[in-house]
């Protein structure tokens, strides 16, 4: 197995973040009067939600968190069954977001801390 590629997947996670920025601010901006009441409450929520999910997780990835990695293998099940451009992020995340091999795991483990 490959080590978990963190800037890869902080590029990918950043992309979707300003792709759902782009779509549903589109739709809350342009589309207002055309929008349901139900719509006019749900598209803001999500068009906020999404985007600090899929920020934070980039966040989380160029920090190379552990946490961020498992977030992104969940995007990535999650996405996939929205087919198509859902699954090719989703796979995109899957393979980019592998576990590391046991031996580097053991290696840093290993590795002396700066403890004051």
């Amino acid at each position: 197995m490959t080590p978990a590629n963190y800037r890869i997947l902080f590029k990918t996670h950043l992309a979707l973040a300003v792709i759902i920025f782009l779509f549903f601010g589109s739709i809350s901006i342009f589309f207002q009067d055309n929008l349901t009441p139900s719509g006019k409450i749900v598209i803001p929520i999500e068009f906020v939600f999404f985007t600090l999910l899929h920020g934070t997780i980039a966040y989380g990835n160029k920090k190379e968190s552990n946490k961020a990695r498992i977030a992104s293998r969940v995007c990535g099940f999650i996405l996939f069954p929205f087919f198509p451009i859902g699954t090719v992020f989703g796979i995109f995340l899957l393979v980019n977001s592998k576990l590391r091999p046991l031996e580097q795991n053991i290696a840093d483990s290993e590795r002396p801390t700066n403890q004051a």
